[in-house]
């Protein structure tokens, strides 16, 4: 979905339809990047603290 709409501002944009900023019109991309990058941080934190847990589990056992 936002592809298509990435694909659609960026013609209009080169076609003169619109005189937005590329900061908008690239706004579809930049959504899925940060979407993705808070998606690894989240999995890195979330698998950090879980290791961590199964450490301190293991040196109690």
């Amino acid at each position: 979905m936002l592809n298509a709409l990435l694909i659609i501002f960026v013609i209009a944009k080169i076609l003169g339809f619109i005189t937005w900023s590329w900061w908008i019109v690239l706004s579809p991309l930049l959504i899925q990047v940060s979407i993705g990058l808070l998606s690894l941080v989240f999995y890195g934190v979330a698998n950090f603290r879980i290791m961590s847990l199964f450490k301190k589990l293991k040196k109690e056992l």
